[in-house]
């Protein structure tokens, strides 16, 4: 997986409006802001989630672990949405 990769992915998703996505509404509420925002921390934030895809050698979705990593590594995107 590559930063550009998962973002193509993101912009999927949102171009598919998140239809039969699974993940939580605060997961998609987050990526969006993600592909769609430029903010300072961007390109370290897509690093680590796609680290994270990379090590993880599982076939969950990449989605999927990055909504983990979301809700268990302590990221406040609430704060920098606003």
């Amino acid at each position: 997986m590559t930063q550009e990769k998962l973002l193509e992915i993101i912009r999927e998703m949102i171009e598919e409006n998140w239809a039969d996505s699974d993940l939580d509404a605060r997961t998609e509420k987050v990526l969006t802001f993600i592909a769609e925002n430029n903010y300072e921390g961007r390109d370290e934030d897509l690093e680590a989630f796609v680290d994270w895809i990379n090590t993880a050698r599982t076939e969950t979705p990449a989605l999927f672990i990055v909504q983990d990593a979301l809700k268990n590594k302590g990221w406040n995107f609430e704060k920098a949405m606003m």
